[in-house]
């Protein structure tokens, strides 16, 4: 475990990079790594967050980004919020919560109801 903490800051600019990348498929598969370690870490990103949230914005803003990317987008910063004391990602907020209240009138039910929780 202490190999994976240590580990953490590379994983997170590596991702940070490839959210940058067209590929829908490629930003999901990021997204669900970026959730498996903050599950796997108890948290572990508090220092990360500020290199993975212009991804979320970007992803979110997109309007070609698919409903299950935007799924797995919001069902990560749920988590994000669930693990992590709100000091770590309090800078971020102001970028986070006017996407999670736009996700929460979009048309698709599953969108909606993970963007509020």
């Amino acid at each position: 475990m202490s190999l994976l903490k240590e580990l953490v800051p590379k994983i997170a600019k590596i991702i940070a990079k490839t959210l940058k990348d067209k590929s829908q498929k490629t930003k999901q598969i990021c997204f669900t790594t970026l959730k498996e370690l903050v599950l796997v870490l108890n948290g572990g990103l508090d220092n990360q967050i500020s290199l993975i949230v212009p991804g979320i914005q970007a992803t979110l803003k997109d309007s070609s980004s698919n409903s299950t990317l935007k799924i797995e987008v919001l069902s990560f910063i749920g988590c994000l919020f669930k693990y992590h004391s709100s000091s770590s990602f309090a800078p971020s907020l102001s970028a986070l919560v006017p996407l999670l209240l736009k996700s929460t009138t979009e048309k698709y039910y599953k969108i909606t109801s993970e963007g509020s929780i």
